[in-house]
């Protein structure tokens, strides 16, 4: 063999010469079976520099079945690929001289008979990664695997029984087609029909036997194939009218990797063990097969309405987000990922919509940080005291220092405090005052009560005050403004602070002080509420349809004055607001996460594949254009930032909302008041009391099975193989929490 004017050393198994097109210059074996080979095929059969041939690589059986692929051209219908398969048939040691069974391991006398090919019979397997793939020959939607199975699955075709040996001849019938177009071409009962060999993978072993297949009077150039059975009411999935799988054999990896796991790889081998100790004559298929096979069975599979509840319905009221780093690689992703985050070309638009200035419950930013610093003094020590190496004595003495400093500095600012909140709020200036004042000298001083601690520290936070009030709240406070009574306060659990303030003197009649910051507040919120309003110009209020009277709207609107609207979510520092904010995921190689909707009893709703990273638009885009009404409680790590991303947007649809943040990520957000927290309204609500916050937790733990394999998916290939795990979870659930089964 020559590269330019030196020749290579010589192999004993090379079939090579200088003029040949096609050389077989390397054959290593990879099991008893299975060889790698190696060709060089040149352009034209005088070519003879290395430059102008390009190397062919097989792995597989001497019968066809395994890996081709061409180092220089990389389309599935590549001559230089032909040209080797010729080669190899002819070196092949298992070919008899005069044997019409050719490397494909199909009659070539049979198929001239009907004027079809070798090349243009076969299925075109796609490349690992890749996209696309040619369909199969079944075509039938197939049920979900019977330990899946839910009571309100409709019943397609009779369960077949488990398998054992395939009948002498797989007949075809009215639902046999040619997968070569759409609409497919049908079987024609006028036609001639011929008997072929096939394989029949099963979970132990591959048997032989014999199928009925009636020329495609469609197909027509490279491609022509065959019109074959569908066989799915004997539990057969026919891949390419020459190999055939069993869908025990199909479910069973099904099983496995949504039990733990298990990549195709590692199955594969556990499979392929089997097949050997069950001494299959045939054995199993490479992973590059099943991979095509597996994933054009699970297209077929029809999962139904199973993302969703029982319990819950198809819109729940109450909805657990969050994501999880399951993505692929962002060079498979195509144009057509286009999750709901994306708005159409024919998407509504806001172009009124504006950010509302100053939402906060006291909208002076100074007064705000102020308040903090006097609720906060005398509270904490310093971290160079806490973490001190000195004498005890020594730190009692720092602590001592620290605490005068931080009552000295609490002293300057009282007043200044006192004097703004009386300029918003006397009633507000009273309570701070008996609290938080000075002193009288010779008095004890009162310590404030927890409720009142709440209370001020919500008042001084960064949210708006739709997040300590939404419209529901506003309206239970103004009904308890006009009636003053346990009766009326005790409707407010969408407000807590300000409930167990008001609970604190049940007893009593209510002071004016507490009155008149009920009235302030009341005032405050309605103000901002009837500004968020005005705002929305949204042609339909829609937070009062009926379910089934809306169906999903296909767009996220735009919003064309909202400045940060089209930006990716950062994690930089907020200053005063919370710091726990969209922290980076995965890697840069691949997409975002997944972001999956979950109710409180870990069934998931549906998920999306973020193309970059999380952020609130995930979340915001999902619930409005999926959900006909929104949903009444909303839990979310990043909630306290959602709420007011939501309620700028779509204010109506919106504003009967809660935003909270669950019970393990609270310990996280250190800046939030306590509105901001699903722990604050479990205290008041048995709804909220009871509600498994943490659900998303344990559904997202369930996913990081598949974060492996999905990483070296391609995007088509990837969405199914979450849709099949995620599918089969909500099932088992089903079935163990409502229907009693496992």
């Amino acid at each position: 063999m020559y590269h330019g004017a030196t020749e290579f050393p010589g192999n004993e198994n090379a079939v090579s010469h200088p003029s040949q097109k096609v050389a077989l210059f390397s054959r290593q074996p990879v099991t008893d079976e299975i060889y790698l080979n190696m060709f060089s095929v040149a352009q034209k059969s005088t070519d003879e520099l290395v430059k102008s041939r390009a190397i062919v690589v097989y792995e597989g059986t001497d019968h066809g079945e395994g890996r081709w692929r061409c180092m220089k051209d990389s389309k599935g219908d590549c001559p230089h690929v032909a040209h080797a398969k010729t080669m190899l048939e002819k070196f092949a040691p298992h070919t008899e001289p005069g044997s019409t069974t050719n490397i494909n391991g199909i009659d070539t006398e049979a198929e001239s008979a009907t004027g079809a090919t070798v090349e243009e019979y076969n299925m075109e397997i796609p490349e690992p990664g890749g996209n696309s793939q040619r369909p199969a020959v079944s075509h039938m939607a197939i049920m979900p695997p019977p330990w899946a199975a839910l009571e309100r699955d409709p019943s397609l075709y009779p369960q077949p029984a488990p398998f054992t040996t395939p009948p002498a001849c797989l007949k075809l019938d009215t639902n046999s087609t040619c997968p070569c177009t759409k609409p497919r071409c049908e079987y024609n009962m006028e036609k001639p029909v011929e008997e072929f060999p096939c394989l029949v993978f099963g979970l132990t072993q591959a048997t032989e036997t014999l199928i009925e297949l009636q020329d495609c009077a469609l197909c027509s150039g490279r491609w022509r194939q065959w019109v074959g059975p569908d066989l799915r009411e004997v539990g057969i999935f026919n891949f390419n009218n020459k190999m055939l799988f069993t869908h025990e054999l199909l479910d069973d990896y099904t099983s496995c990797y949504t039990s733990s796991e298990t990549p195709f790889t590692s199955w594969i081998k556990v499979t392929s063990r089997r097949y050997d100790l069950h001494k299959s004559t045939v054995p199993f298929v490479s992973d590059h097969v099943f991979r095509a096979v597996w994933f054009a069975y699970a297209n077929l599979q029809d999962f139904g309405d199973d993302m969703e509840c029982v319990c819950c319905g198809p819109a729940p009221e109450n909805v657990i987000w969050d994501s999880v780093t399951v993505g692929f690689n962002k060079k498979h992703a195509l144009a057509t990922l286009r999750p709901l985050t994306i708005s159409g070309e024919n998407a509504p638009s806001r172009s009124t919509t504006t950010y509302i200035k100053k939402p906060q419950v006291l909208a002076d930013a100074i007064l705000r940080r102020e308040l903090r610093k006097v609720l906060k003094a005398g509270n904490v020590l310093s971290q160079a005291v806490a973490d001190s190496d000195d004498d005890e004595s020594v730190v009692e003495q720092k602590k001592t220092t620290a605490a005068e400093n931080a009552e000295a500095e609490r002293l300057k600012l009282i007043p200044i405090v006192t004097r703004k909140l009386i300029a918003v709020s006397p009633s507000l200036a009273a309570i701070f005052i008996h609290f938080w004042g000075p002193s009288t000298p010779g008095a004890s001083k009162k310590q404030p009560a927890l409720m009142y601690k709440k209370l001020f520290n919500q008042i001084a936070a960064e949210e708006s005050v739709v997040q300590m009030l939404n419209r529901s709240a506003l309206k239970e406070l103004e009904g308890f403004i006009q009636r003053p009574s346990w009766d009326t306060a005790s409707r407010l659990i969408d407000c807590p602070v300000l409930r167990e303030v008001l609970k604190a003197h049940v007893t009593e009649e209510y002071p004016m002080s507490v009155m008149g910051i009920c009235e302030w507040l009341h005032e405050r919120s309605k103000t901002v509420h009837t500004l968020l309003m005005n705002n929305d110009c949204s042609t339909t209020s829609l937070a009062t349809l009926d379910l089934p009277q809306l169906d999903w709207r296909e767009d996220r609107p735009t919003y064309d004055r909202l400045s940060g609207d089209k930006k990716q979510d950062s994690g930089a520092n907020r200053g005063d607001k919370c710091s726990k904010y969209y922290a980076t995921y995965g890697t840069k190689t691949l997409t975002g996460g997944l972001m999956v909707a979950w109710c409180t009893h870990s069934i998931c709703y549906g998920f999306h594949f973020i193309p970059n990273g999380e952020g609130r638009n995930d979340v915001f885009s999902a619930m409005y254009t999926r959900w006909p009404k929104a949903p009444k409680r909303i839990v979310y790590d990043f909630a306290c930032a959602l709420g007011p991303y939501c309620m700028t947007r779509e204010p109506d649809f919106f504003a009967d909302s809660l935003f909270m943040v669950d019970e393990f990520h609270a310990m996280d957000h250190k800046k939030c008041a306590p509105a901001a927290f699903a722990h604050t309204y479990m205290a008041v609500d048995p709804h909220i009391a009871l509600l498994n916050t943490s659900a998303a937790e344990c559904g997202n733990g369930g996913i990081k099975r598949i974060r492996k394999a999905v990483s070296y998916m391609g995007q088509g290939n990837a969405i199914v193989y979450t849709k099949v795990f995620i599918s089969i979870w909500n099932r088992l659930r089903i079935r163990e929490k409502f229907e009693g089964k496992r």
